[in-house]
């Protein structure tokens, strides 16, 4: 028996699925995405918080954060802090299974689930157009510049409620950015010399 199959009449199924699961997942996604915290976010101001209390747990919030955070994260306002307080106190307050895509985040970056599926899909195109298609240098350089933002963006502002997602945010996205960095020196010093101990080190690391 002839095991081959022939393709040619199912291209244009293909064709036809490919685009729409590319325009689903670039488009129709973060659209959804924005549209679920934007709602979500109108919803949880209904929840009635005494503004006496608010005010007090802010300002000793705001008392409590070091000089250089409240510069590096422009949240030192007062009225920054009670947003930021209120919002806390809303997601714990309710029980909607959607406050996944935000309840991590500080009131400011409550669409940062939104950034993070868009820095995904950046990478992604770099991989798929850039360094699959004949151009790896060029894909290590917006590497770079994509991780090393995300890593300026990390450290500086602190999007999480959990200081500890802060660090690892951090950490993993400055491992990210040493990646390419380590690629484009073994590209552009193939013959420099490296000692056993170093090599080690960097595989470890």
């Amino acid at each position: 028996e002839d095991p081959t199959m022939r393709c040619d009449d199912s291209h244009g199924f293909y064709i036809a699925s490919s685009i729409l699961m590319l325009l689903g997942f670039t488009c129709v996604v973060p659209y959804l995405f924005y549209t679920l915290i934007s709602e979500h976010t109108e919803i949880l101001k209904k929840i009635p918080i005494d503004p006496q209390r608010l005010a007090e747990v802010a300002e000793e919030r705001r008392a409590t954060m070091s000089r250089w955070r409240r510069l590096l994260c422009c949240r030192g306002s007062a009225s920054s802090h009670r947003l930021s307080v209120a919002w806390d106190y809303r997601i714990l307050k309710t029980r909607n299974r959607a406050k996944t895509l935000y309840e991590h985040f500080e009131y400011p970056f409550r669409y940062f689930r939104l950034a993070l599926l868009l820095h995904k899909l950046c990478l992604i195109s770099v991989s798929l157009f850039l360094t699959q298609s004949g151009h790896p240098i060029l894909g290590c350089y917006v590497t770079i510049g994509l991780h090393g933002l995300f890593f300026l963006l990390s450290v500086t502002q602190m999007p999480y409620l959990n200081p500890l997602s802060d660090a690892l945010s951090a950490a993993a996205a400055f491992a990210n950015l040493c990646n390419p960095i380590l690629i484009l020196l073994a590209w552009h010093f193939p013959d420099a010399p490296v000692s056993p101990t170093l090599s080690a080190a960097i595989v470890l690391f």
